[in-house]
């Protein structure tokens, strides 16, 4: 019975493998299906009238397209800064779009639900439990091992918190 268990365990952590590479399969293509047409936007779209961008001028805008499409996705991918950027983007947004058009990140992002400190830390507990934490780091978003609730080490001499 233990080879069926190592074999159920290959199977499943192939099929977490092939779902990852799906995701970060699907991301790059976005990312380059995104990049693709601002290129022929800057370099033939009808809005740049007789201004057409050139090759330099359109690698430098593509390189801080993609520092800039990065950093939004960070909003999406539950990092520990990502309240901060979806804060910042609705903000920088708002001063560019016009008042009709623009809509907040849970409006830009159907499906997206923002989740509270509370909602975040009950989703987190679990993996908190998991690791022998009581507490995690707000700013890495890395659990800290054997702290506990006054946020002190085991160790007697203080140390770790919140």
């Amino acid at each position: 019975m233990g080879h069926k268990n190592a074999f159920l365990k290959r199977m499943q952590a192939n099929h977490e493998r092939e779902a990852k590479t799906g995701i970060m399969l699907a991301e790059k293509w976005t990312r380059q299906a995104a990049c693709d047409a601002l290129v022929l936007l800057l370099g033939y779209g009808a809005c740049m009238g007789r201004t057409k961008w050139g090759k330099k001028r359109i690698l430098r805008a593509v390189e801080e397209w993609t520092e800039l499409f990065l950093w939004v996705l960070k909003g999406l991918q539950g990092a520990p800064d990502s309240d901060a950027v979806r804060i910042q983007a609705d903000r920088l947004l708002k001063e560019k779009v016009p008042e009709d058009l623009y809509r907040e990140w849970d409006g830009r992002y159907p499906g997206w639900e923002s989740e509270t400190l509370e909602q975040e830390a009950e989703r987190l507990r679990p993996a908190w439990k998991r690791e022998g934490a009581l507490a995690a780091d707000t700013v890495t978003g890395k659990l800290l091992k054997g702290v506990g609730a006054e946020g002190k080490t085991g160790s007697g001499k203080g140390g770790g918190g919140l």
